[in-house]
This record gives structure tokens, C-alpha cells and sequence, in this order.
């Protein structure tokens, strides 16, 4: 995922792209020049911030692998070819270089999923006529609109839904975490944030649509673009799912990285609760793969806890049964550290896998 400093500085400030004053702190629709005049629920990060911590949250709760990465990565073949997909979290600010480097690595097999305004802008936040990556999305850019609902948008807010229809059923929407946030009897879905107006070009197809307004405008749009993939949603659901989150939103972000993946899955996947954090890391040339588990349940259940200085834990809840998948079938021992407990290594069609029987606090999965 990229996080540029670009986009954090130049972007995200109404009526003006300029770098962000001393002091002062923005963010798509509430800005402030003091922050200390509002509460810390309100106190808000630069939009492209916003996004990608958004999707962030997203990709360990559904314990996907992610590197971050910088805007000198993205304009390197080399360092970007590394990677299967790329993630631009309404990433505005991009450099021709960038646009050019990205069509290549998708062009080659990469997959792409890009939120909002992504490539709207140069790397000096000078607005472009159209996305510079509009080829690669199979979209042009018309404008955006604003359906965050907040303060002082809240007395203007139109209740806006998403229809995903069983006619559309596609890899990335039909799941039963999209379903389970489905309006009881009907395939609407709500959303809180802002989006973006965009004309799809052939062969490019849209997935879901915005309803409840006078234009049905596609909500998601699907490209083939050389041997890759890209996923370009017409809307900041990045940032939607840091501020108004909808529990579909996480799994249309992680479905998207999975399809526009292709036949190329993770290498690692994680069974186990979304309040567990996994990451991976290789050592001795790829032939040890370790899989470090966080349990981050906190039994005080945040009771009146100081924001910035939380108390230290008191107490463990144990979780139980977390199943481990690796896809390197050479795999041919697993231990569980502390402890260098072995664990039972099963073979499966699409690699192995092991089950980690209990969690405290931190465990390491260490596959040889």
C-alpha cells in the first residue's frame, strides 16, 4: 500500500492544494487551524491518512499481508514488480512517473486497487482534467460528492445506498459479511462518505451502483488492463471505514486485493478472530517462513481508559484453535515459539497448514 507524503501534505484541503500550514491540521471537510478547539473523536488526519489507515484496518482484520510503501518505491519497476498488488488509498498526488510505472506493473500481471481520487493530481497536488491512471481503471473522472454527514454537512445528508444486486454476483461482493450488512429483505447497502462521479469505458464493467440520487453512478469498476487486474472504487471507502465504518466495507477491500491477485493467492493465510494481528516474514533465502500472532483483546473492554496512555493488561483472554495456511507445499516441519513446540503439519491441495491450539498474548508460527 502506498502512503505518500504528497498526498499527506497536498491534498485534502477545501479551496486550496497547498502544503499544510504550521499548526494546522486537515482533513476532508473538517479543518481546523487549532485542534485543541476539538474533541479527540473529531480531531481528524489528512484525508489520504484517513484512507489508508482505513485500509489498513482492513487488511489485518482480515490478516492479509501488507507493506507499506513509499512514493520512490512506486516510481521503481524493480522494487514494485516485488509485490502482487498494489493499494492506493485515495493516493491524489501522483508523479507522471508513478502513472507510468504503475501501467506497467499492471500491464506485466500486477493487480491494482485504487479508492477515490487516486492519480487525480501531479506530485504538487496541481489538479489533472482526468485520473492519470484512467486506462488502467477503465473510468474518467467527473467529479466527487459528498455523503460523509458530518458537521455541517449532517442538515444536507441524503441516505445513499449501494446496490450490489444477485444479478451482479461477483467474487468481490458475494460474501456473507457483504450479505450480513445487506437492508433486510432487499441487496442495499449504506454507506457514510465520499465518493466519486465516474464515466466507464468498454471493456471495463461497474459492480453496484449508487441509488437514491438522480444518477446511478457505479460504485465499483472492474478492468483487464494487459495481464493485470485493477479494482477502482468510485468512492474514499478507505477513509469510510476509519470514520463511519460498515463491516462490508473491510471485506470489499480484502475481496478486491484477493481477485485482483488473480491466480497469484497469498502465500499466508490466517483463520482466526479480527482481533488477532499477523505478520509474516521470510528468512534463509524464502526457506523459513515465520508468522508472528498478536492477541489484542483487552479484557478491561476500554472502560474509561486514558485515550493516549492506556493501562497495561492485567489479565489474558486466551484464544484457541487458529488455523495457519502456507502455500509452499517444500514446507516440511512447523513449531510454535516460545517453547519450540512442534505442531502437526498437514497437507492440503493448495499447500499446508497447521492449527496453533492456544494464543496468549504472542506467539511466533515458524514454518521450515
Amino acid at each position: 500500500m502506498l502512503v505518500g507524503e504528497s498526498s499527506r501534505l497536498l491534498y485534502g484541503l477545501p479551496g486550496a492544494r497547498t502544503e499544510v500550514p504550521l499548526g494546522a491540521w486537515i482533513g476532508s471537510g473538517v479543518d481546523t487551524r487549532d485542534i485543541s478547539k476539538l474533541v479527540p473523536g473529531e480531531r481528524r488526519m489528512p484525508a489520504h491518512m484517513e484512507s489508508a489507515v482505513g485500509v489498513f484496518r482492513a487488511m489485518i482484520e482480515d490478516h492479509l499481508p501488507l507493506d507499506v510503501i513509499m512514493e520512490s518505491d512506486v516510481e521503481n519497476i524493480q522494487t514494485l514488480s516485488r509485490y502482487k498488488v498494489l493499494i492506493l488509498p485515495n493516493a491524489a498526488c501522483l508523479s507522471l512517473k508513478s502513472n507510468e510505472t504503475i501501467r506497467a506493473f499492471v500491464k506485466a500481471g500486477g493487480g491494482l486497487v485504487a479508492l477515490h481520487e487516486s492519480s487525480i493530481c501531479n506530485e504538487f497536488g496541481d489538479h489533472r482534467v482526468d485520473f492519470g491512471l484512467a486506462d488502467v481503471y477503465g473510468a474518467h473522472f467527473k467529479g466527487t460528492e459528498d455523503f460523509s454527514a458530518r458537521w455541517p454537512n449532517y442538515p444536507k445528508w441524503t441516505e445513499l445506498y449501494l446496490g450490489i444486486a444477485g444479478s451482479e454476483l461477483h467474487p468481490i461482493a458475494d460474501d456473507s459479511v457483504v450479505r450480513s450488512n445487506y437492508r433486510r429483505g432487499s441487496d442495499r447497502l449504506q454507506y457514510i462518505g465520499w465518493m466519486t462521479n465516474v464515466e466507464v469505458v468498454t471493456p471495463a464493467v461497474k459492480l453496484g451502483r449508487r441509488l437514491s440520487v438522480p444518477t446511478e453512478w457505479p460504485f465499483v469498476v472492474l478492468n483487464q488492463f494487459g495481464r493485470g487486474r485493477s479494482a477502482y472504487f468510485a468512492a474514499d471507502i478507505g477513509q469510510a471505514y476509519f470514520i463511519a465504518p460498515y463491516q462490508y466495507q473491510r471485506r470489499l477491500i480484502t475481496n478486491a486485493v484477493r481477485w485482483v491477485a488473480g491466480s497469484n493467492p497469498s502465500p499466508v493465510r490466517v483463520d482466526a478472530p479480527l482481533c488477532v494481528q499477523a505478520a509474516f516474514y521470510t528468512q534463509n533465502d524464502g526457506r523459513r517462513t515465520i508468522v508472528h500472532l498478536l492477541n489484542e483483546i483487552n479484557t478491561s473492554a476500554n472502560r474509561a481508559l486514558p485515550e493516549n496512555n492506556p493501562s497495561q493488561r492485567e489479565e489474558t483472554l486466551p484464544i484457541c484453535d487458529i488455523k495457519v495456511a502456507l502455500t509452499d507445499a517444500k514446507i516440511v516441519t512447523a513449531f510454535q515459539e516460545p517453547g519450540h513446540n512442534p505442531l502437526t503439519l498437514k497437507k492440503t491441495s493448495g499447500g499446508v497448514e497447521v492449527l496453533v491450539p492456544r494464543l496468549n498474548i504472542h506467539s511466533m508460527v515458524v514454518f521450515e
